[in-house]
């Protein structure tokens, strides 16, 4: 669905913005809050799903929680934070580890994410300009598995995608997807047979630039100085074919707090609305 993808990506892209304001004039300025940053205490989505966030005292996010829409917890995953290195411990709601993940900072701008479960295995590299804007990223998911009548299948899902900027804002997403399927079939001279399908598609996206970007995702790889946020917010998604025929499209409007950070964010997409709320944790100037 393509209001999952829009959540998705604003979990994978945002990051953590200060708030701060400063007035040489000689008038006394009207009273305004004092914010100085605030961090995702939790987002609720429109399917009733939400997600609470927890944080160490160098603001890296340490927890995340997920809770089903009739508020019972069914997951929780906690990282753990080394020199150049991510590690994602993802429980289920009985306390039994579900999985582990990791990421970990390579040279030249460069992230390798890595997770092994089971039969599965997924490889992402993420690739970052010098102003840590995420400008590529490459993912192989793979998954074998054995069939007594079939043989052994190996299935292979692999994504080239590459991002584009223009005024600090992302504009376009261009995704390169393959799939590979792979049989080597039972018996006495069996035959290898490869399948491969291919496609491409691009996301675009418009901004208002009088919508300054304060957002405040909780994401693990701003913890490590990465992921550059948006200069603005976006207020329309489109999507297109490899012919770059449009073949949907999605409206976003928000709601701001007194400070300019979202409150609730809608997207209206065929005649339907995914609304996502946030609530925060600030820090004021009299706090500090």
């Amino acid at each position: 669905m393509k209001t999952k993808s829009i959540l998705i990506f604003y979990l994978l892209l945002l990051a953590l913005f200060s708030c701060s304001s400063e007035n040489n004039d000689a008038v006394d300025p009207p009273i305004s809050p004092k914010t100085k940053s605030c961090l995702t205490k939790s987002i609720k989505y429109s399917n009733g799903i939400e997600s609470k966030h927890n944080y160490n005292e160098e603001s890296q996010l340490i927890q995340t929680e997920w809770f089903n829409k009739e508020g019972e917890k069914t997951s929780t995953q906690n990282y753990i934070y080394s020199e150049g290195r991510v590690v994602c411990n993802n429980f289920d709601n009985d306390g039994n580890k579900t999985r582990t993940s990791s990421y970990d900072i390579l040279q030249n701008n460069q992230i390798q994410f890595f997770l092994k479960q089971g039969e599965e295995t997924v490889r992402e590299f993420y690739k970052y300009d010098d102003n840590k804007y995420l400008i590529e990223r490459n993912t192989e998911q793979v998954i074998r598995i054995f069939d007594l009548l079939s043989g052994t299948i190996v299935d292979s899902f692999i994504d080239n995608i590459t991002y584009t900027y223009k005024d600090g804002n992302l504009i376009e997403v261009k995704t390169n997807r393959l799939h590979r399927s792979e049989v080597d079939p039972v018996g006495p001279e069996p035959n290898k047979v490869t399948l491969e399908e291919s496609k491409t598609d691009y996301v675009e996206y418009e901004y208002d630039t009088s919508l300054i970007n304060k957002q405040v995702e909780p994401e693990v790889l701003v913890a490590l100085g990465y992921n550059t946020p948006n200069k603005n917010l976006p207020i329309k998604i489109i999507y297109k074919d490899e012919n770059n025929v449009v073949t949907g499209s999605a409206d976003i409007s928000y709601e701001l707090d007194e400070n300019g950070y979202i409150t609730s964010e809608t997207h209206t997409q065929d005649d339907s609305n995914g609304i996502v709320a946030y609530k925060y944790n600030c820090i004021t100037a009299e706090d500090s």
